[in-house]
């Protein structure tokens, strides 16, 4: 059997920890680098492969818009987080539309795609999303992404978060699993997409 250990690198240090020769694929780097440590005997998936960095994404406990000019930019960033995408499988991943569903208080804003639309094996795209509740309560949505990918070409990750009002809030409310929410986009919110047509 090929594994790490079997490669001509290791042939000749022969005390180089077999784990060292596949860190490349731990970090998420183009691989494989070193021959014995991927596919290239025709093992692995040889279609584009969707994988979330994690799911569901559950944002804790977060305070509402600020008040004041002073108050929002203090809270900016925290409210401000990044999806992680990676192409597990062999061809190019190309991602069509990502878009938010659900959102029954328009506290999320729609994804933005910070690196990579399209990616080879290994690479990743990131996406930016905004939770900017204005008001305290529980926000429960869907992130809807469609690509080429074999796995999930329609990727549905549940994200969801707690708001509350630093300003009037006693007891710290607690975080809570994601529950499961609409599956439809809200025409209300700004920059709401479009219903996507009808297949067939």
């Amino acid at each position: 059997m090929s594994i790490c250990g079997r490669t001509p690198l290791l042939r000749r240090w022969p005390s180089l920890p077999p784990v060292m020769l596949c860190l490349a694929g731990l970090l998420g780097l183009p691989g494989p680098l070193l021959p014995g440590c991927g596919d290239e005997s025709g093992d692995g998936p040889t279609e584009p492969r969707i994988v979330p960095q994690q799911s569901p994404y559950n944002l804790g406990v977060v305070p509402i818009l600020g008040a004041t000019a002073e108050e929002e930019q203090a809270r900016q960033q925290e409210r401000s987080f990044t999806i992680q995408l990676a192409n597990g499988g062999g061809e190019r991943l190309e991602i069509a539309t990502a878009r938010i569903l659900g959102d029954v208080r328009c506290s999320f804003s729609q994804p933005g795609i910070l690196r990579g639309t399209a990616f080879a094996r290994g690479r990743s795209a990131v996406l930016l999303l905004g939770y900017r509740p204005a008001t305290p309560g529980d926000d429960d949505v869907m992130l809807e992404v469609r690509s080429n990918a074999a796995n999930f070409p329609v990727l549905l990750l549940p994200i969801c978060g707690v708001a509350y009002d630093p300003a009037t809030t006693v007891d710290m409310p607690l975080p809570r699993a994601c529950r499961e929410p609409s599956l439809e986009p809200n025409p209300a919110c700004p920059g709401a997409p479009e219903p996507l047509p009808e297949e067939g």
